[in-house]
């Protein structure tokens, strides 16, 4: 339930890890994530509270104690577009042509 008519809410939700190296298994059971099928480890958690109206959030600079270190990534794909866009016309024209074919083959029912 989430949100009701005195202003609270319960909210329930779980984590998901899925165990890649046997290392982190002693991480995971401090953690109390409880073993599930195929390697996956889970942790569900609940929480209860109360919305209260926020005051003038304009003013507030929060800085955090701790830093937390992050990293950004980007990926350029170098992909030729005009050369995939000029081959489509023709993939599609070929299909077209030998679509029939397959059906009245029987050849759908090879590929189901």
């Amino acid at each position: 339930m989430i949100g009701n008519k005195k202003g609270e809410f319960e909210s329930k939700f779980c984590l998901n890890y899925k165990l890649e190296n046997m290392q982190n298994l002693s991480k995971l059971t401090k953690l109390n994530f409880k073993a599930q099928a195929d390697n996956v480890y889970e942790k569900c958690f609940m929480a209860k509270g109360r919305y209260f109206k926020a005051q003038n959030l304009d003013k507030v600079n929060y800085n955090f104690q701790n830093p937390i270190k992050t990293s950004i990534y980007t990926y350029e794909s170098k992909k030729d577009v005009l050369g995939l866009l000029a081959v489509t016309p023709i993939t599609l024209a070929i299909d077209a042509v030998f679509m029939p074919v397959f059906i009245l083959s029987g050849i759908e029912e090879i590929i189901r």
